[in-house]
């Protein structure tokens, strides 16, 4: 299994742990321990991020994972979170460019 570093021994600002992700229980929507060697990865979509760059690869990545998943709702909620938070003309933009 590969190792990530967190963001304090991460000195050349590459792949690092930064968030703890826990699914919630179906039942209560609580959250419950993932699943031993769970791994996850996650976008930030709003404009709370600093890197553009890093903004615009969460929005490709995003609607990358909308056009794979065969799932035409959750795709549509996907390319809708991004256009809300990049704008409609952006997303058309980068739906563009990964066609």
């Amino acid at each position: 299994m590969i190792t990530i570093p967190n963001r304090h021994q991460d000195t050349e600002a590459g792949l690092h742990r930064r968030y703890e992700v826990r699914p919630l229980d179906k039942q209560t929507r609580e959250p419950k321990e993932p699943d031993a060697g769970a791994v996850y990865f996650v976008l930030r979509l709003d404009h709370g991020c600093h890197d553009p760059n890093h903004l615009k690869a969460c929005h490709v990545a995003a609607l990358a994972y909308a056009r794979a998943i065969g799932n035409d709702r959750m795709a549509s909620d996907m390319r809708e979170l991004v256009a809300f938070h990049a704008g409609v003309k952006v997303a058309k933009e980068i739906v563009s460019e990964i066609e």
